[in-house]
């Protein structure tokens, strides 16, 4: 009598349940908890127990609002297994892992022959120099959108200098 129960409270047994008479409702109300991440601050209710619980119970929600936790992958504070309570703010990091290929240039070598049928200070080109090509392969590590770090992962000369 007189109780309300929110879409996000926890009832038990669940209140389409038939009851008998010696039966107990136990109801877990919700809180607030702030999830911060990038540059949004959102305020979720939940009734879940655990912050890796109240993220599986939203994730479609959160997902409409452009929010993707990737167990595993992000990283969250407090830890997953930090019990909810009131007003709790949560920081989710983006992490994401790609694989950037650059094409960087290498310089063909000068050479200089002497020519004694030359006059002094004159010079000749005997072979116009080619720029060569080389494709490095980083592996690259973002959080929340930011460069943290940067690595070869390899490299192949794709045409020869000459």
């Amino acid at each position: 009598e007189g109780i309300e129960v929110t879409e996000k409270d926890k009832v038990q047994p669940a209140l389409e349940d038939k009851l008998s008479e010696d039966d107990m409702i136990t109801i877990k109300k919700a809180v607030e908890v702030q999830l911060v991440t990038m540059d949004k601050e959102i305020v979720i209710q939940t009734a879940e127990d655990t912050v890796e619980e109240m993220l599986e119970a939203e994730f479609e929600a959160l997902k409409s609002q452009g929010i993707e936790f990737k167990k595993g992958i992000d990283e969250v504070e407090p830890s997953l297994n930090t019990e909810i309570q009131k007003n709790l703010e949560i920081t989710l990091v983006k992490v994401e892992e790609v694989n950037e290929v650059a094409v960087q240039p290498i310089d063909f070598d000068v050479v200089t022959e002497e020519d004694n049928s030359l006059d002094i200070n004159v010079e000749e080109v005997r072979q116009d120099g080619v720029t060569g090509e080389k494709e490095i392969t980083y592996r690259v590590l973002k959080k929340d959108g930011k460069e943290v770090l940067r690595e070869v992962i390899s490299s192949k000369v794709t045409k020869e200098p000459v």
